[in-house]
This record gives structure tokens, sequence and C-alpha cells, in this order.
């Protein structure tokens, strides 16, 4: 059970990779993914098969999507489509002009 409770860990990110509009991070989905593969050893080291009546691998994915999301934020992968993020501040040429 813990082997497909771990692949579905893919879940949000491979979703999300196929939208357009919001199109995760690198760095969201293997957070997402790490965060919830780390739920999913707490949970079976302590042996709890179910959380609250929810199966341990719905409870990590919650866990995974929640650290997606979040670090694709901070990251500036969520944007409107057609926009570029930013990636140095605009140059000013000298004299101001």
């Amino acid at each position: 059970m813990q082997g497909y409770n771990g692949m579905t860990q893919f879940f949000p990110g491979a979703v999300l990779s196929f939208t357009r509009r919001a199109r995760p991070s690198d760095a969201g989905v293997g957070a997402g993914v790490l965060a919830g593969m780390i739920t999913l050893a707490v949970l079976a080291a302590a042996k709890m098969a179910i959380v609250e009546g929810v199966n341990t691998g719905i409870a990590a994915l919650i866990v995974n999507a929640v650290v997606l999301v979040v670090v694709s934020a901070l990251a500036g992968a969520f944007r409107a489509e057609g926009t570029t993020p930013r990636t140095h501040p605009p140059s000013v040429s000298p004299g101001g002009v």
C-alpha cells in the first residue's frame, strides 16, 4: 500500500503541468513530492494507516499540493498568461533618460 501512496505523490505536479495558467515550478513539484513522502514516512513510522478517517496517501497528497502551490507561488511560477517573470531589475540609462 505504501507503494501506491508514494506513487500518488506525483499526481499534483503531473496534472498542473498540463495546464496553461497554473504551471508549477520545478522546485514546487520537487518540494511537494518530498513533503508528501516525508508525511507518508512519518505516518508509517507511527503505524497510522488512517488519519481522521482519511487514508494516509490522501493526507500526504493534501500536504504535497499545499507545499507545491506555496513554493511555486513564491518562485513566481503562477502568472497571467502571456507574461514573463522578471529575472532582473529594469535597466536605467545614464542621466535618467
